[in-house]
């Protein structure tokens, strides 16, 4: 099965040549490479779009950990945590795209939120989830 991949990018001036404010791509990829793709180019912090859902105004919610802490985590505990946090998040904001790995330092980022209200909002309903245990794995 192949997916459209829509990459936008903002490029850097060179030389005194002024870029073009954004330039969008689409690349056909198969539904195996579209995840790898999608991970390699996240790391970039290349912004990805998926036109077909129309996503403007979808809320995107990236929690990084940083491998230390992981260490420490049992077993399924991230997926676990993604599970509530859809679970909760969703009746409130059905188009989400979510997020959660590991990397150099721990973060959370929210964006595509309608205003800082909602902003908080969320981010308060991601505190509420943290402090409540009862999503962590059965030892």
């Amino acid at each position: 099965m192949h997916k459209m991949l829509w990459i936008s990018w903002t490029q850097q001036p060179t030389a005194g040549i002024q870029p073009h404010t954004q330039r969008i791509e689409r690349f056909l990829v198969t539904t195996m490479t579209f995840d790898c793709v999608r991970i390699q180019l996240l790391e970039y912090c290349i912004n990805i779009q998926h036109k077909e859902k129309g996503d403007e105004n979808m809320i995107r919610i990236e929690i990084l950990f940083d491998r230390q802490s992981t260490k420490n985590l049992k077993s399924g505990t991230l997926q676990a945590l993604q599970n509530e946090i859809e679970q909760r998040l969703k009746p409130h904001y059905p188009e989400i795209w979510l997020r959660i790995d590991q990397g150099s330092a721990p973060s959370v980022s929210v964006t595509g939120a309608r205003n800082d209200k909602d902003k908080e909002r969320i981010l308060s309903l991601l505190e509420e989830i943290w402090q409540d245990d009862s999503w962590l794995p059965a030892a």
